[in-house]
């Protein structure tokens, strides 16, 4: 019986060191976790870096964390 293996895309914890974990995240993920829809996440894509594996897309959430600075608008102090 030859089956076919099952593909995880769930939530990767990638431990760098001791120190820090690295959160991979899909494009489901990342489109949640910045609060925007799967179709602008889609246009998203190509403004943070990403991973590729194989055609399916991951996201470092430090990435993402970096993203969103650079979208920061500064206030008066």
């Amino acid at each position: 019986m030859n089956q076919r293996p099952k593909f995880f895309d769930g939530e990767i914890t990638i431990q760098a060191d001791k120190a820090a974990d690295i959160k991979v995240l899909s494009l489901d993920q990342a489109a949640n976790y910045l609060g925007v829809s799967l179709s602008t996440m889609h246009k998203l894509k190509d403004r943070i870096p990403k991973l590729r594996i194989g055609r399916t897309i991951k996201f470092l959430q430090t990435d993402l964390n970096a993203y969103l600075e650079s979208k920061r608008e500064g206030g008066s102090k």
